[in-house]
């Protein structure tokens, strides 16, 4: 399966550009078949069928394009709270979040991953997220890093904003 330049746009909001790459699926349909075949329980399922979709690649580019105003004036609106202080909890909120992380490739997700998005809340501009593996990663590895078994380089993640 590869998708390229997927675009999903809200005039006068945001336009989300996505391309994804992954291999295997006729082998993950079988194994869903065979699975099902054998009464396997669903979490046994499920690792079967994700041991043979192989993730080439995947890129989410998020352009505000008003979204981010709109949503921080309606959070105004909502709450009551001024905008600074609706970012000062944010970034707390961010920062706390590492300290609940399970491992170290959580803490590093939560640490690239919130400070582009806090940069994105802040300034607009565009957030985007990779995963680009230098060689196929089967999403049964993917779902093992979350184990602590790797790294975000290893699997090629990023996270970014920019004007």
């Amino acid at each position: 399966v590869r998708l390229k330049d997927g675009i999903l746009e809200m005039e006068d909001g945001f336009k989300l550009n996505y391309t994804y790459g992954a291999t295997g699926m006729a082998g993950a349909k079988a194994a869903a078949e065979t699975a099902k075949a054998q009464n396997l329980s669903e979490s046994r399922a499920m690792e079967s069928v994700l041991s043979e979709i192989k993730l080439e690649d995947m890129k989410f580019s998020l352009e505000d394009q008003s979204i981010v105003e709109r949503g921080m004036k309606l959070a105004e609106q909502m709450s009551g709270q001024p905008r600074s202080r609706m970012l000062a909890g944010m970034k707390a909120a961010v920062a706390m979040a590492q300290f609940g992380a399970k491992n170290d490739l959580e803490r590093e997700m939560m640490t690239e991953g919130g400070s582009a998005l806090l940069a994105f809340m802040e300034k607009g501009g565009t957030l985007t997220i990779e995963i680009d593996p230098d060689q196929p990663l089967p999403m049964s590895e993917l779902m093992e890093l979350q184990k602590n078994k790797g790294s975000l380089k290893a699997i090629g993640f990023s996270a970014s904003q920019s004007n």
